[in-house]
């Protein structure tokens, strides 16, 4: 990401297209998260339009920090925040510094990897606060996703991890698969304890868009895509790792 300004204005834009369903199953998957461990700490870094605590049930969570560069978002979160225990900070993850000592027990850094210039600093940076108890939540699109592969199938893109008008639009700078996430989470001393995907998506955003907008495709019918991955487990739009440092 080089141009924050062009990515704030292109995200703002973009949440009128598709993306607010990606945006969606995305979110069940990370309440699912919230429901499979306990968590009291917990940092988010890179809220975008809609922060995720303003859906939790915060009743069990003593301290959600949550880190956002773009100004606009970090406004919109404050005006959707009405805990005590949120506290939300205008800045980058590089810079943060954890004042209060906090003991993190998870730390959620969802669809972000996949943006920054050096994959690896971000990592390095989030280990700096993890203890041997801590969840860190990655999740970033998957080059294999169903309607990649298809585009190579009809020889639209040579790779599956070639970028698409989107990737460039959105500033991105790398298209990951689970194994080459795994093996960056790896080398920045993490493993995985759970790791998959979610929602298969047959088509590009634009033409899912085209679909719902004629009836093709309805929400019921979106639902049961998100449940496809259980048969079709690689090939969910986006793909994630639950980790722990390295033992």
């Amino acid at each position: 990401m080089n141009n924050i300004k062009k990515y704030e204005e292109f995200y703002i834009s973009d949440d009128e297209g598709f993306e607010k369903y990606q945006v969606l199953y995305r979110r069940r998957m990370l309440m699912d998260l919230f429901k499979e461990y306990h968590h009291k700490n917990v940092l988010e870094i890179g809220c975008g339009m809609e922060p995720l605590f303003s859906f939790l049930d915060m009743t069990d969570i003593e301290q959600y920090v949550v880190i956002e560069p773009v100004k606009h978002f970090c406004e919109l979160a404050s005006g959707a925040n009405n805990h005590e225990k949120v506290k939300i900070i205008n800045d980058y993850m590089e810079n943060y510094v954890n004042e209060e000592n906090i003991e993190y027990d998870l730390i959620i850094c969802s669809s972000l990897l996949h943006e920054v210039n050096s994959q690896d600093a971000l990592l390095e940076q989030i280990k700096k606060f993890c203890s041997e108890k801590t969840i860190v939540h990655i999740n970033v699109p998957n080059a294999n996703s169903f309607h990649r592969l298809l585009a190579k199938e009809m020889h639209l893109i040579e790779d599956v991890h070639d970028f698409s008008q989107r990737d460039n639009l959105r500033q991105h700078t790398k298209v990951f698969d689970l194994e080459q996430l795994e093996l960056a989470l790896n080398r920045s001393g993490f493993e995985a304890i759970k790791k998959g995907s979610y929602f298969v998506k047959p088509f590009t955003h634009d033409q899912m868009m085209a679909c719902m907008n004629e009836s093709i495709i309805t929400e019921q019918m979106l639902d049961g895509l998100n449940a496809m991955t259980k048969y079709m487990p690689e090939y969910g739009s986006d793909i994630y790792c639950n980790v722990k440092l390295s033992k």
